[in-house]
């Protein structure tokens, strides 16, 4: 599906098919483009360039790094601004 950060990455990297619509006949149109050698080819292609280039660096220790980075920051930030309420209240709040 075209969401979040998966959607952002496939477009990007052009190294898969987005579906746009969550109906069976978006899915066989797409299924119709990837099933063609050549096109399949150009994906595997994209998927080994994000390999060697940003594939690399995008580890999930690093991404797991990034998470907890943003934590830290959302409990410092509420700690600061309500020192009565926990972590887990103040996550509560911002959800």
């Amino acid at each position: 599906m075209n969401t979040g950060a998966v959607g952002e990455r496939i477009t990007a990297s052009k190294a898969g098919w987005l579906l746009h619509n969550a109906d069976v006949t978006e899915l066989i149109r797409l299924l119709t483009v990837a099933s063609k050698p050549i096109e399949w080819q150009q994906k595997v292609d994209a998927v080994h360039r994000w390999q060697q280039d940003e594939g690399r660096i995008a580890t999930t220790r690093r991404m797991g790094k990034q998470y907890l980075d943003v934590y830290r920051l959302a409990d410092t930030h509420c700690s600061e601004t309500s020192p009565l309420l926990t972590s887990i209240e103040c996550s509560q709040e911002h959800a």
